[in-house]
């Protein structure tokens, strides 16, 4: 690619603008051999390493989630001590990840009496009408 004058040449293959060349000003190869020129083969640096170009691949495919899954991400938690909360915590991740249970869902569990009617009680409860009259009085008895 030939430098206007004044203009100093790319350090790396990032810096070379992608526009369309004008066909008609383009040369041919027999027009460059003709004119003097030789041909060579040329190596141009990148900004990022091969192995930095690796891992935001890896980053982006992740991000999509790979084989048709979900994306998921890894998060590290602070627990109590036992095994049961630990196993809690597991139990809800991965219903969260299959979809049995959503974010809303565990909105509920810091109010206690819906987790004692359940949260599809307290859906009818909320929403009102003829079914949460009915649920009402059933509570009632």
């Amino acid at each position: 690619m030939a430098e206007k004058p004044g203009q100093t040449p790319a350090e790396y293959i990032e810096d070379i603008p992608d526009k369309l060349i004008d066909i008609d000003a383009a040369l041919t190869d027999d027009e460059l051999i003709h004119g003097g020129m030789a041909p060579v083969q040329a190596f141009m640096r990148t900004k990022a390493s091969k192995n930095a170009l690796r891992q935001r691949r890896s980053k982006a495919k992740k991000e999509e989630g790979a084989d048709g899954r979900a994306p998921r991400k890894q998060l590290n938690l602070q627990a109590p001590v036992d095994d049961a909360s630990r196993a809690a915590l597991k139990a809800v991740s991965e219903r969260l990840v299959d979809g049995d249970l959503t974010p809303s869902d565990l909105d509920v569990m810091g109010r206690l009496d819906t987790m004692r009617l359940g949260i599809d009680a307290h859906r009818i409860l909320t929403a009102g009408g003829w079914r949460a009259t009915v649920l009402r009085k059933l509570l009632k008895k």
